[in-house]
């Protein structure tokens, strides 16, 4: 009875609630949605005025360098400047070589080999006086203040790979036919001792005189290799080749499996989540093998990705194989590449962009991108944005691509500050065979007027130059068929080649404009020379200037004086060694920079603050790839401070 009374009640006032809103009119329901809407508006604003408010008083937590994953941008382990950047492309941190490098010690070679947790890590090449030779040590840098901690040394051998991977420093050390690990991990921003325990792939890799394929690091690449930790992993085994150029995997136990599917003479361009890249021998093709350890030799199933011809790997990121394909157009040194990247998941294979030369650049910006890596399926890469050299964000729309500067400036020319730069390209082939008889690149700068009242003066001398370069191929020649056999059969050896690049340029006591030209020149052989040029101009006069026009000695004096900054430098290099000079004594070096110095016979480069004089390589030493410089300051050798005086 009283459940029953209590229904009847209910539904009475459910009645008496429910039916008003029935019979209303619709002016009145829009009226009371109106007044609703205004006061869930009000109520929003509330919120958001408290929100603000808070926002204000509470200090916004950073996320965590440690949950973060960061990545290193530099142009190379001797960088000059490094960027730390997030997963978005900002810029976290950014440090100049100088400041890391200023408490290790002073080194013949030092560049870096990793990063992780907030470490630099350094090799440093010296030469150990006690055991007559050469080593490496390893050091790492504290970010935050700089100070340097010594890891280990490796006085025998060489370093293999070097990668800060999974909390730790990775090098592995060849020492003629086995490899040793070092270890050095870090943990909670502290250093530890370096470990050297065998590993079973390790043991593997040693027993059976294997030395192993790398792929490239997908996170820093300007390490290029990866740790056998990170290979393994990714794809759960490493791949090795023995000095008989039979490959093999290895997984984490030290088990070893042959791959006859891969030749001898094929070259494993990289490998990830087991699909491995490599260029065929037989096919001349670059092949993907896709290897599946629990299956009989491993091999599920080979692609077909490009032409092994102008073909240039830029590395596995996130899955997927990213390329570059040259674009023969005929014109040395101003070919284009594709970048293209293959889905080893798919098979399929796409075209980007193109990538472009930049006259200017001394060929850091070329044909094929350099500093590439993807973070997020953003690619960065090393271009020339706002007149500055930096990594940038590379976006592409119809094969064209977009530069984003995002603040990772690496360089700014000068050539750029003070003009722009002209260039010319031409290449001569015999009529009957087709084959390159030569070819040259040549640039030339030209000032912007703003600097000099006689800047067409100065270049009509630059472009001068140029144009005397490419006159060989404004004049008649005479071609014989008879040597089309020879052409054929050495096209290369028949190929002379000229560049000639504008270095750097600069002014000297706000009067002088120097001009730094470089090149190589190659007529066959085993190697080329490299070249080297400077012009100087008066900005006042228009005036092209020589060492001869500013030196009041004699030409006997000069000789002389050259002679003893020579004999300097090379007391400078070990009394046992000196890879720079043929001779091994004083009286020996004196004798041939006398002789070879000279007003106009010497080359010298004009600086800020004194000359360089300068001789060619392989002049003066057998084992000098570069050039022998000479530093005298102006104070020597002009008895003044000052150039414009």
């Amino acid at each position: 009875m009283r459940k029953t009374l209590n229904t009847v009640l209910y539904m009475l006032l459910v009645f008496t609630l429910v039916f008003p809103l029935i019979g209303c009119s619709s002016e009145a329901k829009d009226e009371s949605k109106q007044e609703k809407e205004e006061d869930i508006k009000e109520e929003k604003s509330s919120k958001k005025e408290k929100k603000d408010k808070k926002k204000k008083e509470d200090p916004v937590e950073e996320p965590s360098a440690k949950d973060e994953k960061v990545y290193v941008f530099a142009d190379s382990i001797y960088s000059e400047k490094y960027y730390i950047v997030d997963s978005e492309g900002t810029i976290i941190k950014e440090f100049d070589s100088s400041s890391l490098t200023q408490n290790l010690p002073v080194a013949e070679d030092v560049c870096t080999c990793g990063y992780g947790d907030g470490y630099f890590f350094f090799k440093v090449y010296n030469y150990n006086d006690q055991d007559n030779g050469y080593y490496s040590s390893l050091y790492a840098v504290n970010e935050n203040d700089f100070s340097a901690t010594f890891l280990f040394d490796t006085k025998v051998g060489y370093i293999s790979s070097a990668e800060y991977y999974d909390g730790a420093l990775r090098v592995l050390v060849s020492k003629d036919s086995s490899y040793e690990e070092h270890i050095v991990p870090v943990t909670e921003g502290k250093l530890g001792s370096d470990n050297t325990e065998e590993s079973p792939v390790l043991k593997a890799i040693n027993d059976n005189d294997y030395y192993p394929s790398y792929s490239s690091n997908d996170t820093n690449p300007i390490w290029g290799e990866s740790s056998l930790k990170r290979l393994m992993d990714k794809n759960g085994f490493i791949i090795a080749k023995n000095p008989g150029g039979e490959y093999a995997s290895i997984d984490a136990k030290g088990n070893v499996t042959p791959l006859p599917k891969l030749n001898k003479n094929d070259v494993i361009r990289g490998y990830d989540s087991g699909y491995v890249i490599y260029a065929s021998e037989d096919s001349d093709k670059v092949m993907c093998l896709f290897f599946n350890p629990d299956e009989k030799n491993g091999s599920v199933k080979i692609d077909t990705i490009c032409p092994r011809e102008d073909f240039t790997g830029l590395g596995f990121f996130d899955g997927k194989y990213y390329y570059s394909l040259i674009n023969d157009n005929g014109k040395y040194m101003m070919n284009s590449s594709d970048v293209c990247v293959y889905d080893p998941k798919t098979g399929d294979s796409q075209k980007l962009y193109v990538q472009e030369p930049v006259p200017g650049t001394a060929s850091e910006i070329g044909a094929y991108p350099s500093c590439f890596c993807v973070i997020n399926d953003i690619i960065y890469s090393k271009e020339l944005v706002d007149k500055n050299i930096e990594i940038a964000q590379v976006s592409y729309s119809s094969e064209k691509a977009d530069y984003t500067s995002i603040g990772c400036v690496l360089k700014t020319p000068n050539v750029f500050k003070y003009g722009s730069v002209i260039y010319d390209t031409q290449k001569d082939t015999c009529p009957y065979c087709g084959t390159t008889l030569c070819e040259d690149y040549v640039e030339a700068f030209v000032l912007d007027p703003s600097y000099s009242e006689h800047a067409e003066e100065i270049n009509e001398v630059t472009k001068g130059a140029l144009e005397l370069t490419m006159e060989y191929y404004n004049e008649p020649h005479e071609y014989s068929e008879e040597d089309c056999d020879s052409h054929l059969e050495s096209p290369t050896m028949w190929d002379t080649t000229t560049s000639a690049y504008v270095q750097d340029v600069f002014i000297i006591d706000e009067r002088y404009l120097a001009v730094n030209m470089s090149g190589y020149w190659y007529g066959g052989g085993a190697h080329g020379y490299p070249t080297r040029n400077q012009y100087l101009f008066d900005l006042v006069t228009g005036e092209e200037k020589t060492l001869s026009d500013f030196y009041e000695g004699s030409e006997e004096s000069f000789k002389e004086l050259a002679a003893r900054y020579t004999v300097d430098d090379f007391l400078n290099y070990n009394e046992d060694f000196s890879p720079y000079y043929f001779d091994n004594s004083e009286e020996e070096i004196y004798d041939r920079a006398y002789e070879e110095a000279g007003l106009t016979a010497s080359y010298v480069e004009f600086t800020e603050s004194g000359v360089f004089l300068v001789y060619p390589p392989y002049d003066m030493g057998p084992y000098s790839s570069g050039w022998i410089d000479i530093f005298i300051p102006y104070q020597d050798l002009l008895n003044r401070n000052n150039l414009a005086e």
